[in-house]
């Protein structure tokens, strides 16, 4: 999406994803843990409207943070896109 409009030009009829995460984790006081992440998300898009199939690659670190009492984990996020260079930056709680 593009300011709140779809990018039709990226449809196509297949859509291939993966994705990886590694985590590490450490207790800090009062039984809170704190943790960093690096991932990688990759996609590709085949037989699309216009042009040959395409593929995006982003990559990037975080930080995580679990509270005793509280179930999941508060996320925040930074990734790249290698691709397009687009920079992301996403907040989010975990389940």
């Amino acid at each position: 999406m593009t300011d709140g409009q779809i990018r039709v030009e990226r449809i196509g009829r297949h859509v291939f994803y993966t994705s990886g995460e590694a985590q590490r984790w450490w207790e800090a006081k009062a039984g809170v843990r704190i943790g960093a992440a690096a991932f990688s998300d990759i996609a590709r898009t085949a037989q699309r409207i216009e042009a040959h199939a395409q593929t995006d690659v982003d990559l990037g670190i975080g930080a995580r943070l679990s509270i005793p009492g509280v179930s999941g984990a508060f996320r925040i996020d930074v990734a790249k896109g290698l691709r397009d260079g687009a920079t992301a930056l996403s907040f989010v709680y975990d389940p």
